[in-house]
């Protein structure tokens, strides 16, 4: 069974067109009927794990959020390739291949995002911000 499908709700985003998800089932903190973010596509985010968009979130074009990344607020993620255990959280995400990893905004350098989630320990690198 699919977890999710693509509601009626349609959103114009840097000239594609993206559409609002819906849960189907119960998974994670997800509940059937709940709405989260936005896809361009069913290609955009797996049907498997417990991986979900929340908010505003955005995922398009190429990406693929897979297993149990959980996008948040107004991140926007697009040319990459996310799986793991990666969060993202009002961050954009640009022709990147992560896994594990915390994507966060970074107030003291807004040119770069934080990134790497390491168990136990959170390990901070700095890479460039995409726009």
């Amino acid at each position: 069974m699919t977890k999710y499908k693509l509601s009626s709700q349609t959103l114009q985003h840097e000239g594609r067109t993206l559409y609002r998800i819906q849960a189907l089932k119960d998974f994670g903190d997800v509940k059937a009927g709940d709405l989260g973010g936005w896809v361009e596509s069913e290609n955009n985010l797996s049907q498997r794990g417990l991986g979900w968009i929340y908010d505003e979130g955005k995922v398009s074009g190429k990406a693929w959020v897979s297993e149990d990344v959980k996008v948040f607020e107004d991140a926007e993620v697009s040319g990459s390739y996310i799986y793991g255990n990666t969060i993202v959280i009002d961050s954009k995400v640009s022709n990147y291949h992560l896994s594990n990893h915390l994507i966060i905004p970074s107030p003291e350098h807004p040119l770069y995002i934080i990134y790497r989630l390491k168990y136990p320990d959170l390990e901070v690198v700095f890479i460039p911000w995409q726009s």
